[in-house]
């Protein structure tokens, strides 16, 4: 194995921690002006991996706050007892769209103190077109971020942890049932899942372990992408562009490479990794970018304008015919999406838990991007690729693999 640098590692907790955090946070935000509840994003009954598991709060208020309650809130997130379990900023969630089922998928939620707050009912097949939808929005990050760590030399432990529980979540989204997965991949998630559970009472085994789970999770998060793929295909969902791969840079040094089918990634990747020496390269369906194009046509105001300045085109594949059900479902998704973000950016919060926001990494450092799109320029003259960046869009002229099947 490589020497990794290994940092955040998990603490041991009991769980009176879980308790006392839980406890501490209720205390401090019922009673405020605008809070309604708190819920917890955890089934009832089911079981923390301890210092493992963290504490995913969802505070629920009303559509305006007043500045007290948000300074309250903002303070929570650098409360060392809340914060040692929460592990990102407290979760405020107007009821407009905690109400809305589109906004998360699979989301089981366990009520913690205040009113039961109804969440609205849909039909089994918007529920199953929403799975998609968010599944491929967290998917794609999922990815990049596994391609980064095993890139890496210093492994954030409680993150990769995480992330593999996420990647699961995905791939029941997209894959159905773990009893139907591939035998491999059911027995990736009873390791991932031994591993939490037994963190502390291992030795330096663990780690090893670790690192292999991310390389078998890294693979099904792409079995995850490419059956998103085919399902968004059937639905009517076209790559976009003329071309046939787009390249999109982002500032943290990740290449992310759209193309039409899987049986061409190992080929574009090993053209590419000797170009893009010190870039993550990853390869992603193209139709996850067209579904990024598809958002602009339901979103509108600066919400709007970032996306497009993210993807460098607004303009959907001719060919793209979207059923009827699926433009219902991904409009919806989009203007709870719009409507949660500028609800936290009113009222100065954090973006964290603001699903379908992760295109916007790609604008975050616009002189990073910038650069980029001079050095995509020289390096890959001449090789017929869409490259879009936050601040231009550039296209070349000729045909990558012009001999490819």
């Amino acid at each position: 194995m490589p020497t990794i640098q290994w940092v955040n590692e998990p603490q041991p907790l009991r769980l009176d921690d879980y308790v006392q955090a839980k406890a501490t946070l209720i205390q401090r935000v019922m009673g405020l002006e605008g809070v309604l509840a708190v819920y917890e994003h955890r089934k009832k009954g089911d079981a923390y991996d301890l210092g493992i598991s963290d504490i995913d709060p969802a505070v629920v208020t009303e559509e305006r706050l007043p500045e007290k309650t948000c300074q309250v809130l903002r303070a929570l997130s650098k409360d060392p007892e809340i914060v040692k379990l929460l592990r990102a900023a407290v979760s405020a969630i107007p009821l407009s769209v905690f109400q809305d089922p589109t906004r998360q998928a699979l989301s089981h939620l366990c009520l913690l103190a205040g009113s039961t707050q109804q969440v609205q009912t849909f039909s089994e097949a918007e529920g199953t077109m929403t799975r998609v939808f968010a599944a491929a929005e967290q998917a794609g990050r999922a990815t990049i971020s596994l391609m980064q760590r095993l890139h890496d030399r210093r492994w954030n432990v409680l993150g990769t942890l995480g992330n593999l529980k996420g990647v699961m979540h995905n791939a029941l989204n997209a894959l159905g049932p773990i009893e139907g997965w591939p035998e491999e991949f059911q027995d990736w998630w009873m390791r991932v899942s031994r591993l939490r559970h037994h963190w502390f009472s291992l030795g330096h085994e663990r780690y090893e372990e670790l690192v292999g789970l991310t390389q078998l999770g890294y693979l099904l998060s792409m079995r995850t992408c490419w059956k998103l793929d085919a399902i968004f295909k059937a639905e009517g969902l076209v790559g976009s562009g003329n071309t046939r791969f787009v390249l999109c840079p982002t500032p943290h040094r990740d290449l992310l490479c759209f193309i039409d089918s899987e049986a061409e990634q190992d080929r574009i990747l090993s053209r590419l990794a000797a170009r893009c020496q010190g870039w993550n390269v990853v390869c992603l369906p193209k139709t996850f970018y067209a579904q990024a194009i598809e958002m602009t046509a339901y979103a509108s105001g600066s919400f709007r304008d970032l996306l497009v300045q993210c993807l460098g085109t607004d303009k959907p594949h001719p060919s793209t015919q979207l059923s009827e059900l699926s433009k219902s479902v991904l409009g919806r998704r989009v203007r709870v999406q719009q409507a949660y973000l500028e609800f936290l950016e009113s009222h100065r919060f954090p973006r964290i838990g603001c699903e379908g926001t992760w295109w916007l990494r790609l604008g975050r450092a616009a002189g990073s991007t910038k650069k980029s799109s001079h050095w995509l320029v020289n390096s890959f003259k001449g090789l017929g690729l869409q490259i879009q960046t936050a601040q231009v869009v550039l296209r070349a002229k000729a045909t990558l693999f012009a001999n490819a099947s």
